[in-house]
């Protein structure tokens, strides 16, 4: 199921999918920075944050190989019911 304004107005629960966080990323840098190739899709090179190498960085996200499956296993863990329920 997309997640949607109408389902959150319905009370109904929506799940997060890959494709639904693509289109926020689209959406959101549309105007910003970005070479068009990186906007919504998962980084296709390894990037940091601070320093100036991996080595020095504040933060070195994990390789662009693994970002799938963990993107994947975010999902699941956000779209479960259990999660939900403890969120109340």
């Amino acid at each position: 199921m997309e997640l949607s304004a109408s389902a959150a107005r319905a009370g109904e629960r929506a799940c997060i999918a890959v494709g639904t966080l693509h289109r926020w990323h689209r959406r959101l840098m549309r105007h910003g920075r970005l070479p068009a190739h990186m906007i919504g899709v998962f980084p296709p090179a390894l990037g940091w944050v601070g320093g100036a190498s991996p080595l020095d960085a504040a933060y070195v996200p994990p390789p662009p190989s693994e970002i799938p499956r963990l993107m994947d296993d975010l999902i699941a863990c956000a779209n479960c019911d259990l999660l939900h329920l403890w969120s109340r």
